[in-house]
């Protein structure tokens, strides 16, 4: 997703038709190179038309790689969107979950890679998370990058970027949400805590420093994931989807019975 002054480029076929899927913001058109086959592109043509969104046939690669940076791949395919300035916002957030016994978020403490970013805000949809607060400063902008590596997802879950990371915490736990802060020295093993009956936010940090000390302290438990001794730790991304699939594994098991 790159943006111009009255609008935003998705590119890739699976990220543009999850943003048609979204309809989380107005759209200007597509773009699709004319030798493009495939189901993806008959379905990206078919959502396009349920959204009244005008589809340009081109000839020329050319005309859709002018909309990229270096590196990027469009697949055969670019939509032209409207801006859309905040993804969410915290209080929006905090207003889903509060009360809310199954609620969940996820806090990402200066997740600075694009990619781990995008695959984070990917496996935050895959669980049902309520919603994803990232700190602003040191950490990836919600950009074309996060959006390719969330697969398109990012129209698809509330994201809130914030300046007062540590406050918005606190904010949050007065409101009866418990964090859980993943790390490799956490006092307690990931399966040893208790997710039932009450909002939880997972808490997530860099990918060379971790989640930071201030941030760890204001955590109600720390938690680790039990490895095999030959394995140092998990990407962060890995790391958030074992640590949100237990919260709602436990969830699931007590509802079963």
């Amino acid at each position: 997703m790159k943006k111009t002054e009255h609008y935003q480029v998705f590119f890739g076929r699976h990220p543009v038709a999850e943003a048609l899927r979204a309809r989380k913001r107005g759209f200007k058109r597509v773009l699709i190179y004319r030798k493009s086959r495939g189901e993806i592109i008959d379905e990206i043509i078919s959502l396009a038309k349920k959204a009244g969104v005008p589809v340009d046939w081109v000839d020329n690669k050319s005309i859709l790689e002018r909309w990229l940076k270096p590196g990027e791949a469009h697949q055969g395919v670019v939509l032209l969107a409207g801006v859309r300035e905040q993804a969410g916002s915290w209080k929006s957030i905090l207003n889903k979950v509060t009360g809310k016994k199954e609620g969940l978020v996820v806090f990402g403490d200066r997740i600075a890679d694009p990619g781990n970013l995008g695959a984070i805000v990917r496996v935050a949809c895959a669980f049902g998370a309520d919603g994803l607060v990232i700190s602003k400063a040191r950490s990836a902008p919600l950009d074309s990058r996060v959006l390719k590596a969330s697969v398109g997802l990012m129209d698809w879950i509330e994201i809130a970027q914030v300046n007062n990371f540590t406050e918005v915490i606190r904010q949050f736990q007065k409101k009866g949400v418990w964090l859980m802060g993943l790390a490799a020295e956490g006092s307690k093993s990931l399966w040893e805590v208790d997710f039932r009956g009450a909002p939880w936010a997972v808490v997530v940090g860099s990918e060379g420093q971790g989640i930071r000390r201030v941030i760890r302290d204001l955590c109600d438990v720390t938690a680790c994931i039990p490895m095999a001794r030959e394995v140092d730790s998990l990407n962060v991304s890995v790391a958030c989807g074992v640590g949100l699939y237990e919260i709602v594994r436990q969830r699931r098991s007590a509802l079963s019975g």
